[in-house]
C-alpha cells in the first residue's frame, strides 16, 4: 500500500514541491513544517503523531530548510 502524497498542507494550503518537508499522521493527513510545529506534531483531525513524510527521491547529501 503506497502513501497518498498530497500536494498541499491541509491547514495553510502551502504547496509542496519535490524536496519540501511534509509531515503526515497514520491517516495520511498532511501538514507543512511550520503548521506541524504549531500543532506540536499532533494531528488535529485524528490526534495521531505527525512525522516526516518520506520523499519520492531522497537526496541524502542535501538538507532542505524550507517549510
Amino acid at each position: 500500500m503506497a502513501l497518498e502524497m498530497k500536494p498541499n498542507c491541509e491547514k495553510c494550503g502551502y504547496e509542496f514541491h519535490s524536496k519540501s518537508n511534509a509531515f503526515i499522521c497514520v491517516k495520511e493527513h498532511t501538514f507543512c513544517r511550520e503548521c506541524a510545529e504549531n500543532l506540536f506534531y499532533v494531528c488535529p483531525d485524528c490526534n495521531g503523531e505527525l512525522v516526516v513524510r518520506p520523499k519520492v527521491q531522497a537526496d541524502e547529501n542535501k538538507i532542505i530548510r524550507d517549510r
